[in-house]
């Protein structure tokens, strides 16, 4: 997948995430969007990124607003959705906790506590290790797996910019890890736990994980 570069698309994204961060803010706070905006792009434009970059917000953000009617409280699931993966080493195995202590840094005297708080708890579900508990939980954990259910070309463009993430990792590894994740989200009885994706990329997501999962265990990677 392509990096995100500098486009008018990277402006209106600006231009949304802004308005956001001023909505969200507390009545009287002084904070500075621009600078916030400006830090979140040289993350996301890591070198070593080639799937979590801008792009994959802007996907994220396509599939929210195409799920808002269902959002409860839709200023922190798209906060949360701003920053579930600010933090990405592709050496370590908690990103998700480090993306979500980088956002109270941020968030500190400038959100409420109960705010910080609930988006905290939305970055969390993107971990995909459990059931979430909210409903706005499982939407966002559902907007992170939305690519799963994309066009089989997508789906395998996609999975190359994943494993190019994983410079550190031999095939071995890392499609064996793969193997095992992609057939513990096949085994649920619903990849998605909201009927909205349910509905609309169940099926083909289901489809593209056999499919996947019987190639790698051509190749000898096992879950």
């Amino acid at each position: 997948m392509d990096k995100f570069t500098p486009t008018s698309s990277n402006t209106s994204l600006e231009s949304r995430f802004q308005k956001t961060w001023g909505r969200c803010a507390q009545p009287g706070t002084k904070t500075a969007p621009k600078n916030v905006w400006q830090d979140l792009v040289r993350r996301y434009s890591e070198p070593h990124r080639h799937y979590h970059t801008l792009r994959h917000l802007e996907h994220c953000l396509e599939a929210f607003d195409a799920a808002r009617y269902v959002v409860q409280d839709k200023d922190a699931v798209e906060m949360a959705i701003w920053f579930h993966d600010i933090i990405n080493d592709p050496d370590t195995l908690d990103n998700e906790e480090r993306s979500t202590e980088f956002f109270a840094q941020l968030a500190e005297d400038v959100f409420s506590a109960e705010f910080v708080d609930k988006v905290g708890d939305l970055i969390l579900a993107t971990r995909h290790q459990s059931e979430p508990e909210s409903s706005d939980a499982r939407i966002i954990s559902d907007i992170d797996l939305a690519s799963l259910g994309a066009p089989w070309a997508e789906f395998i463009a996609d999975g190359e910019a994943l494993r190019n993430e994983q410079q550190g990792c031999t095939d071995a590894d890392y499609y064996a890890a793969k193997a095992v994740f992609l057939s513990f989200l096949l085994n649920r009885r619903d990849i998605y736990y909201t009927t909205h994706f349910q509905s609309r990329l169940e099926s083909r997501a289901r489809e593209n994980l056999r499919r996947y999962i019987a190639s790698l265990e051509r190749l000898g990677y096992r879950a």
